[in-house]
């Protein structure tokens, strides 16, 4: 099976996490994800100086536009430092130990560099994300409603193929439905 479209995300929520670990069992069953990452920041991009989660999601915007065969391992490794090594993400070295994982040169995820391109890139992703309807992470769209992904840690378990071929299923449906569990 194969997975497309884009995945609205941020670096904190435990739902990304959880998704991003069903993704990678989905994979080692047979998928072929191809979802293009962008960051979504709850409450919009601050005023003021881009700090913490905000300068972390400007880095993503910045190697998905600059090094774009990088992004997939640059968010990878920002996902793992803060969920699985539990690095806070206002930790000065993350962008930096998350650059030197994907091959991504220092300069180009410069605080100076973050601060301006990677600011702009941010704003347009929020601003892309609002007008699709996104208001949760991790939302996934394709041609059509945007689809909020809820899970929990059994998700990435045994048969994790089968449940994204059910998101993919609902993906592809005309957003007249939804399913839920309590």
């Amino acid at each position: 099976m194969d997975l497309a479209g884009r995945v609205y995300f941020d670096l904190v929520t435990p739902d990304v996490w959880r998704f991003y670990l069903l993704l990678l069992a989905a994979q080692r069953e047979g998928a072929r994800v191809g979802l293009e990452w962008k960051p979504y920041l709850d409450g919009g991009v601050p005023d003021g100086p881009l700090e913490g989660h905000g300068a972390l999601l400007a880095a993503c915007e910045l190697v998905r536009h600059d090094v774009v065969m990088s992004h997939g391992p640059f968010v990878s490794a920002l996902l793992t430092a803060i969920h699985a090594e539990r690095v806070a993400v206002e930790d000065q070295d993350l962008v930096a130990l998350a650059g030197r994982v994907a091959g991504v040169d220092g300069e180009i995820v410069s605080s100076g560099a973050v601060a301006g391109p990677g600011r702009v890139l941010l704003e347009a992703s929020q601003r892309e994300a609002e007008s699709l309807g996104v208001d949760a992470v991790p939302s996934l769209y394709r041609h059509g409603p945007v689809l909020a992904v809820r899970t929990t840690s059994a998700a990435a378990g045994v048969g994790a193929l089968a449940r994204l071929q059910l998101i993919e299923g609902m993906l592809s449906d005309d957003g007249l439905w939804e399913l839920r569990k309590p």
